[in-house]
C-alpha cells in the first residue's frame, strides 16, 4: 500500500512539506539504476541479479506510489473526453488536486 494522503486538510496541514517530500521520494531513483552488466564469477553474479531485482522493486515502489498519489482526488465527472481524445490526455487537460498542486 502506498503512501498516499486521503484526507483535503493534511494538503493544507502539510502542504508546505510538499516539495522536499516529492523531492526526497523521487531523489531514491538515482540510486536505483540497473547495475552495470553481470560479471562472470557465480558468486558475483548473483549478488548482482539480488541488486538488479531489489533496484528494480524499488523503482516500481516509488513509481506507484507516485501515480497513486498523483490520482487522488480524480473525480470522474469532471474529466471531459473528447472524440479521438486518448483518456490520459483528458485526464491530463482535467487534473487532479494533488496534480495542480504540483
Amino acid at each position: 500500500q502506498p503512501f498516499v494522503s486521503c484526507k483535503t486538510s493534511d494538503m493544507i496541514t502539510y502542504g508546505h512539506h510538499l516539495p522536499a517530500f516529492v523531492k526526497g521520494i523521487v531523489g531514491v531513483l538515482t540510486y536505483t539504476l540497473p547495475p552495470e552488466g553481470p560479471p562472470v564469477e557465480a558468486e558475483a553474479k548473483a549478488q548482482w541479479e539480488h541488486k538488479k531485482n531489489m533496484s528494480e522493486r524499488l523503482r516500481i515502489e516509488v513509481a506507484h506510489t507516485m501515480a497513486c498519489w498523483a490520482r487522488f482526488g480524480l473525480d470522474e465527472d469532471s474529466v471531459e473526453l473528447l472524440p479521438n481524445q486518448p483518456l490520459i490526455q483528458a485526464v491530463a487537460d482535467s487534473g487532479t488536486p494533488n496534480l495542480r498542486i504540483l
